[in-house]
This record gives C-alpha cells, structure tokens and sequence, in this order.
C-alpha cells in the first residue's frame, strides 16, 4: 500500500505546494485545462476498473487487499499487484485448482521451501563433487576464463552451504540474479522449430529421463554443452552479469 500526497494551491492564485515538502512548484500558477482534468481523472478510472475486474480475483486467491480511507483529505492510497508471468515454472505460480494431488504437491513444496529441516542439507550432496569435477572440465574446454576463481568459490563457499536457507533463499543471489538470469535465457528456448527446454523440473520437459540426480545431471550436461541453437552450444546464449549488479 502507498500514499501519495498531492498538490495543493494555498490561494487561488498562488503556486501549487507539495504537501510531503511543503515546497512551492516551480513553475507559473495556470488554470486547470482539460488535460489538467482528464489525465488524473483516466488513472482514477482505470485502478477502479482494475480493481472490479481483478480485485475479487485476488481476494479469492491472495487475501483481500483494501483500499482504506485516509482522513487527510489531499492523500489517496493505492494497492496494486504484480501479475507478469514471464516463465513457466509451475512452483512459482500457485494456481486454484480442484485436483487434490496438486494440492497436495504444492503444500508439500511450500513446507519444503518454508521449513526443510534436516532436508536443509549440504549442496554438495545435491550437486557432487563429481559433478563439479565434470563442470570444471566442461567449462575449461569450453574455453571460459575464471574457471580457477569458480573452483575456488566454490571449494571455500557453495559446496558447504545448506541448499535451502543459504542458497536457495541467499537474497544476495537473488539480486545478482545469478541463478534467475541463466533460468531466464536456457529455461525455455523459442525456436523456429519450436521450444527447446532446458532439462529440468521447472519447465515442459519430456526429452529425457529425470528420475534421479545422475540421470538428470547427464541430461543437462548434454544440453548446456553439446546442444546447438542456431548453430551455437546453449551456454553461448548467456550474458555476462556485471560484479558490481
């Protein structure tokens, strides 16, 4: 919920003041034109619409988000949501839904993710020490640079933090966008042929078996390295992420 204070004139012919500031507007007191009217008069209209059309919506869903009366007469408050949607990962978009084992999967998830316990484990029993050898290799021949610096992070930091509490929910991570970004770009693929999915649980994949960590991790390898779109690998479709993001 925000607040917005508006303008006010303190006499008819005087300049309009912020009421947040309590400083004069520069510029010259004119009247009020049509656009003057028709602009704020348009924005008002369309978060009522949306709040008619959608508002119930949410409220089903999310819980009811009020608009509540202020008593200074010069503020208005606002609640707006956010509903892009711009990937299909279906543990990220938690839908109505009558099918009880859906239910179910979702609930289980969020405890997971809310709560995991002693599933809070190492992320080098997830992601091996194996499976980051092969990476390692993978990456050198690839011809990227850092490869060292990578080994290093991830010998002195990642492979000894619990996977959820401090990876998978590290905001630091999170605003680097050092897992979103890649997700983002190899998650899924749009082709003239058709989409080429990443293998993973968070997308429309059915090109292989996922069943286990080895099958999943022989899946992915073949993909980020081998797989070409356009005539490139997939992994020449990342973008650099600036250190100081």
């Amino acid at each position: 919920m925000s607040t917005f204070h508006l303008h006010r004139r303190t006499r008819p012919d005087g300049p309009y003041v912020s009421e947040d500031m309590g400083v004069p507007e520069r510029k010259e007191p004119r009247e009020p034109g049509p656009a003057y009217v028709f602009v704020p008069t348009l924005g008002a209209c369309c978060i009522l619409v949306f709040y008619i059309l959608f508002g119930g919506l949410f409220a089903a869903d999310r819980g009811a988000a009020v608009v509540t009366p202020r008593a200074d007469p010069n503020a208005l408050s606002v609640a707006t949501w956010n509903v892009a949607a711009i990937n299909n990962n279906p543990f990220e978009y938690w839908i109505t839904h009558d099918d009880k084992a859906y239910n179910e999967l979702m609930a289980d998830v969020q405890a997971f993710v809310s709560e995991p316990g002693s599933r809070d484990v190492p992320v080098s029993e997830v992601f091996t020490d194996a499976m980051w050898g092969e990476l390692e290799a993978a990456m050198t021949g690839a011809g990227w640079a850092g490869v060292p610096d990578v080994a290093a992070i991830w010998n002195g930091d990642f492979r000894n933090r619990k996977i959820v509490t401090e990876f998978l929910k590290d905001g630091t991570l999170g605003k680097k966008r050092l897992a979103s970004m890649p997700d983002r770009v190899t998650n899924t693929i749009r082709t003239a042929s058709g989409s080429v999915m990443r293998p993973t649980v968070i997308n429309c994949f059915s090109g292989g078996d996922l069943g286990s960590g080895d099958a999943w991790w022989a899946n992915w390898k073949a993909f980020f390295f081998s797989k070409k779109i356009d005539g490139k690998p997939v992994y020449e479709l990342l973008l650099p992420i600036k250190r100081s993001k």
